[in-house]
């Protein structure tokens, strides 16, 4: 699912256009001097770091490359986007340049791996998106919804939201998904939607999102009924076994 090769060229496989996924990031971020760089904050194989051991060696990376990081910033001000393995490492690149005074304007974390095992700080705006996609029945034309594989459905604590949306993807594919120019347009909805509480057919309260939007499977922690689903995946699953939970109206 991922190219094989680290730092820009890393971006470069999954938007298959860097320079104008760079101009939308300045875009949404409202900055048109920022500088980019590029920091990989990977494991060698994927099993052999925590997401907490992951914020820590970003804290040291931060500390060692402090001036590289901070050169030529305005107003000491930086963004961060971070995928995957590279969110528990940003997270501790955060930690450490607010130590040192700089202002993370906010951090936008895509499709974090290990969710559960590192948290933010709080200090400054974070904002966690993750896909996945829809599954169709051979037999029933039933829509099953599937989170991404890989990270699973964990909201880093201390992000100020969190959204899995419905993403137009399949297995192979959902996981790089959410480095697109179209997930910020995301983000800024996932921004203002809030969610409430509402009777289904059954007297049963279930929670919708508002305003009314399909694109979402959860918001925060509110799995959200959603008529896109028919079958909701079961809180108990696992790589290996994959059961669903029938969509009551």
């Amino acid at each position: 699912m991922a190219p094989g090769a680290s730092k820009e060229m890393y971006w470069r496989f999954f938007t298959r256009d860097l320079e104008n996924y760079e101009y939308s990031v300045r875009s949404y971020f409202g900055t048109n001097d920022a500088k980019s760089i590029y920091v990989d904050g990977s494991t060698l194989l994927g099993i052999d770091q925590s997401g907490g051991e992951r914020k820590k060696l970003g804290y040291e990376y931060a500390k060692q490359e402090f001036e590289q990081l901070v050169y030529n910033v305005v107003d000491e001000s930086i963004f961060l986007v971070s995928h995957s393995e590279g969110c528990a490492f940003a997270s501790g690149i955060a930690k450490y340049l607010v130590e040192k005074g700089i202002h993370i304007k906010e951090s936008i974390m895509l499709s974090a791996d290990e969710g559960d095992e590192f948290s933010v700080e709080g200090n400054y705006p974070c904002y966690q998106i993750t896909a996945g996609y829809l599954s169709e029945s051979t037999f029933s034309n039933k829509k099953y919804f599937n989170v991404d594989p890989v990270v699973g459905d964990h909201r880093v604590e201390g992000v100020d939201k969190y959204g899995v949306f419905i993403a137009n993807a399949e297995f192979a594919t959902v996981h790089g998904i959410t480095i697109s120019a179209s997930t910020f347009s995301l983000i800024k909805k996932l921004k203002k939607t809030n969610t409430q509480q509402a009777w289904n057919s059954k007297g049963k309260i279930v929670h919708i999102s508002n305003p009314s939007d399909g694109d979402w499977y959860k918001i925060n922690d509110k799995i959200l009924y959603n008529k896109r689903i028919d079958f909701y995946p079961n809180k108990n699953n696992n790589m290996i076994t994959q059961t669903y939970i029938k969509r009551i109206d």
